[in-house]
């Protein structure tokens, strides 16, 4: 081999070496942005009820109001912590749908603004739980407690279960909640054009019959009578067990419904508790069940029938979940989301100017790696075959055999 030989070969080698260097820089996790960087900073606003709030969770922060009862742990706390975000929390205690998007609520001490003021133009995300105050959840959770399995009820001992006492009221409730909801929806993206809006669902409240144990649900609220009182009671008959799962899951399906039609994300997380209900004999319950600190008065616990320590953490993890979902990792640095700032462009590889095809590649990483290793090797082997022609003494040709 000469030396001119050797030469050009060995710089057709460092062509494709250097076309595999190249590549090791362009590839995605050199200008992937995950979802806490593209999130970082963005405006995050919470709205919703006392599922949301951290009613029964205390420590309670002092915003919106001290009266809304909203822990400085709550949900929307967790996930802002987890991306970064810049967070207003206005969940309440007691609130509506009509306290979200346009009425005041009166809390103890305070009176607080809609909850949709806090909604700005610049909003990146927003998170909503409500309906549960609209559909009567709470008239339930108060009138319905009864003395044994079978009743009667302990605020009316004419009535058996609150299955005959309310009748198809209940039921019809849930199915009213379709337009505010729907105008709730409406308005949030008329406030924030470019957020994402994820609605997220209620928990079990009862379980289904299928995670229901042998023995019923059932236990006293009361036990005795006497000091100490029981602690996290399930004291609804066997004929309000199953109503009152029927009107979680007809809640489940009203906010599906209005998210679909609106452009939200609805998260449920229905199906995932059902076997973690207040429940007698449940194990792991998310919810707190009934406990009275008093009989004279009648007096309910903080938190009875809503999210106990175990029930937050399960209802973050799945709402940190479907933001990663709504933001997830790009191939190429985005713009603060929420924003008009133009995105970003990776260190080696510039934005598309125009739409098509070239701005489609450029939003895969995958196709871009591959590009790159078929276009540096082909310019290296390129390199190669001239160099190799250039290289041979052009009076020595080899004599090609005759065709047979």
């Amino acid at each position: 081999m000469s030396m001119r030989w050797g030469r050009a070969a060995t710089a057709a080698a460092a062509a494709i070496a250097g076309a595999l260097v190249a590549l090791t820089v362009t590839g995605p996790a050199a200008s992937a942005a995950t979802t806490a960087e593209q999130l970082a900073g963005a405006r995050y606003v919470a709205l919703g009820d006392s599922f949301v709030s951290g009613y029964g969770l205390p420590p309670y922060a002092a915003s919106p109001a001290p009266g809304c009862l909203q822990s400085s742990d709550s949900i929307a706390h967790r996930v802002a912590s987890t991306y970064g975000l810049s967070l207003t929390d206005v969940s309440c205690t007691g609130a509506t749908i009509a306290n979200v998007t346009s009425t005041p609520q009166a809390v103890p001490g305070a009176t607080v603004p809609a909850q949709l003021d806090a909604v700005t133009a610049d909003t990146a995300l927003v998170t909503v739980s409500i309906g549960g105050n609209d559909a009567g959840f709470s008239t339930v959770l108060a009138s319905c407690a009864a003395l044994g399995p079978s009743g009667p009820l302990l605020q009316d001992p004419a009535s058996p279960s609150c299955a005959v006492k309310f009748g198809s009221q209940l039921a019809a409730a849930v199915d009213g909640l379709a337009p505010g909801l729907d105008a709730m929806l409406a308005a949030i993206h008329r406030k924030a054009p470019n957020a994402k809006v994820i609605v997220l669902g209620y928990p079990a409240l009862a379980p289904t019959d299928a995670a229901t144990p042998a023995g019923g649900c059932f236990s006293s609220a009361l036990g005795t009578g006497q000091p100490p009182l029981p602690r996290n009671a399930f004291p609804f008959t066997d004929a309000d067990r199953p109503l009152i799962a029927s009107l979680s899951a007809r809640l489940d399906a009203a906010q599906r419904a209005s998210a679909d039609r609106n452009g939200a994300t609805f998260v449920s997380v229905l199906a995932d508790s059902d076997a973690h209900t207040p429940c007698t004999g449940t194990t792991g319950p998310y919810l707190n069940g009934i406990s009275l600190t008093s009989l004279q008065p009648p007096t309910l616990a903080e938190g009875a029938m809503h999210p106990n320590a175990a029930g937050a953490s399960f209802l973050a993890a799945r709402l940190q979940q479907a933001v990663g979902e709504a933001f997830p990792a790009t191939g190429v640095q985005p713009g603060r989301a929420g924003t008009s700032d133009p995105p970003a462009p990776s260190p080696t590889v510039q934005p598309a100017a125009v739409d098509g095809p070239t701005t489609r590649l450029a939003e895969s990483g995958s196709e871009i790696t591959t590009l790159l290793i078929t276009g540096g090797a082909l310019a290296g082997i390129g390199a190669l075959l001239v160099l190799t022609r250039r290289t041979r003494p052009l009076g020595r040709r080899s004599a090609a055999p005759a065709p047979k």
